[in-house]
């Protein structure tokens, strides 16, 4: 990749951080946004098949795929959840030892993962978007469904 196409794909995720901080009350934070916007696409990639990752992902501006597959160890899914509180839970386990920090409490993992969610459905067709609420257990879905049009 030449260095013309490197610098535009920064500017690009930079941009989308920068929008994303401000829609999270944040604005003047964007290594925060960054980490919410990662422990959403960790949590949404433990949840999908590899198949679907794949179709999720390919939508995806580059900056978003690089995120999504950073760390992954694909065709290793984590236990299954069937509740809401359960995969907010699990966004807050993926942000790992700043989660007090990020998320006071899971009221607020729920607004953040709406916006964040919103964010990704600017890229996300509606078909794709019924394919992943298909394969989720329907609290989840219905919730992800809702955040989409966030």
């Amino acid at each position: 990749m030449d260095q013309y196409k490197f610098d535009k794909f920064a500017a690009e995720g930079n941009v989308f951080l920068s929008r994303l901080a401000t829609r999270l009350g944040y604005p003047e934070n964007e290594s925060k946004a960054a980490r919410v916007l990662k422990s959403v696409l960790y949590a949404i990639r433990n949840r999908l098949s590899l198949e679907e990752s794949l179709q999720f992902i390919s939508q995806l501006p580059l900056f978003l795929k690089a995120l999504y597959v950073d760390g992954w160890r694909m065709g290793v899914r984590k236990e299954r959840i069937r509740h809401l509180e359960e995969f907010l839970a699990d966004i807050r386990r993926e942000d790992r030892k700043l989660f007090t920090e990020d998320f006071q409490n899971l009221s607020e993992v729920k607004l953040a993962t709406s916006i964040v969610m919103g964010m990704l459905g600017e890229y996300t067709s509606p078909g794709e978007l019924k394919d992943i609420r298909a394969i989720l257990p329907n609290e989840i879905g219905e919730f992800l469904e809702q955040a989409f049009a966030y």
